[in-house]
């Protein structure tokens, strides 16, 4: 009971550092101390996240991290396609793209490891671009059937998105009636 109380106490004073350099990182100075202030609030609450938990975690996260970065930019992730049919299962009416990393040691990583990892580092709008550029182009071979593509809520708030889609769009040469996309 004594040392549940000294982690707990030991827990508790890390939130609240955490919680300080939050206020202390949220001014409203302008847009890039914002910025700044939002990765050293990702920063605070890893520390407060990993104290319990020991650095090998944190060190796993990092690890994870820098491969999925590589596995985004060596074209190594695995789009994969979900059929979506008619009510009756009779007709194919879309697809829907998934993506799968293959990991050259660990094998299939689940999304939901990769997922989440990529939307706390930043990694989501290049691996989201990634999966939806691999869809449109693979969507030009499944005679006019749609294509849907799950977007993150961050990836659809960023001031580019809709050029980014538009510009994918044109590249390959998709028609844009033939995309889904979908908020997850």
């Amino acid at each position: 009971p004594a040392r549940e109380h000294v982690i707990d106490h030991h827990r508790r004073n890390r939130r609240e550092q955490a919680d300080r350099r939050r206020k202390q990182c949220l001014g409203d100075t302008g847009r890039d101390h914002r910025k700044i202030g939002r990765m050293r609030v990702r920063d605070a609450d890893e520390a407060v996240h990993d104290a319990p938990h020991g650095a090998e975690q944190a060190e796993q996260r990092r690890t994870t991290e820098q491969e999925l970065r590589l596995a985004i930019e060596r074209d190594e992730l695995v789009v994969l396609y979900q059929p979506i049919v008619s009510i009756d299962g009779k007709k194919l009416m879309a697809v829907e793209a998934l993506v799968r990393w293959k990991h050259p040691i660990r094998g299939m990583v689940p999304p939901s490891e990769f997922i989440p990892l990529a939307e706390s580092r930043g990694l989501i709008l290049p691996l989201g671009e990634y999966v939806l550029r691999r869809a449109c182009k693979d969507a030009r071979f499944f005679n006019g059937i749609r294509v849907a593509v799950n977007v993150s809520a961050i990836q659809f708030r960023h001031r580019n998105f809709v050029k980014m889609v538009e510009q994918t769009l044109a590249e390959t040469e998709l028609d844009p009636a033939r995309l889904e996309l979908e908020l997850t």
